[in-house]
């Protein structure tokens, strides 16, 4: 499996806590890009992209400002797709099948629905796709059994997750069953008009969730 990990221009937190396995020298590298500004936060703690792709209009000095890179992609400001999904798409074309997000959570809340419509494009492609922060992890699921683990491997994260919360991204997700958690559920209903799977806590080592219809967005927190 091709992995791809895109750097986005708003972190809460730093890339080494969120990625370690970008700094293991012992570990092999994904395709590392970064999206417009994300550059900065990259050069800041010396990760090398292999590509940077970006419209850079908030940027001066572009040219000498910049991490080495194999290569520099300017897109016109004036676009229909965001510098992430640029990314994405690169990713996709480059034969990637997982994709690791690394910020896009927090800031202005536009472009965190736009990160998470994102994400909904990988789903719809039936990738691997994570978006996250120090302190969230967020994944969209199509219909199947999937595990949520409280161990800070498998999703990233320095830190356990205590708490996750499931809502409907579609207008339903429907045959759901929650197990290993604290409130837990077979054969259930979420809509998307009503936030009835926010904030459940983990019990086990795992969650495991089952559902046969929809698309559900996932979100887990540390501690907090």
């Amino acid at each position: 499996m091709k992995r791809c990990v895109i750097i986005t221009g708003y972190i809460e937190g730093s890339i080494r806590s969120i990625c370690p396995e970008l700094f293991d020298s012992t570990e092999s590298k994904p395709l590392i890009l970064c999206a417009d500004g994300g550059y900065r936060l990259a050069a800041k703690e010396d990760l090398v992209p292999h590509v940077i792709i970006g419209d850079f209009d908030t940027f001066d000095g572009m040219e000498t400002d910049v991490p080495e890179a194999d290569q520099i992609i300017r897109v016109p400001v004036e676009k229909d797709d965001t510098d992430t999904m640029l990314c994405i798409k690169y990713g996709l074309e480059q034969g990637c099948d997982s994709f690791t997000i690394v910020g896009g959570l927090g800031g202005r809340l536009d472009h965190t629905f736009a990160n998470l419509q994102s994400l909904a494009y990988l789903a719809s492609f039936g990738k691997d796709a994570v978006m996250k922060d120090e302190e969230t992890c967020v994944m969209i699921k199509s219909p199947g059994v999937h595990k949520l683990h409280r161990g800070s491997t498998a999703e990233g994260g320095c830190r356990p997750y205590r708490r996750f919360s499931l809502f409907a991204w579609s207008p339903t997700v429907e045959g759901l069953s929650i197990r290993g958690a604290k409130y837990e559920l077979e054969n259930g209903k979420l809509e998307n008009t009503f936030p009835l799977g926010v904030s459940n806590e983990f019990i086990e080592t795992h969650v495991e969730l089952n559902f046969h219809s929809g698309m559900m967005l996932v979100i887990m927190n540390h501690q907090r």
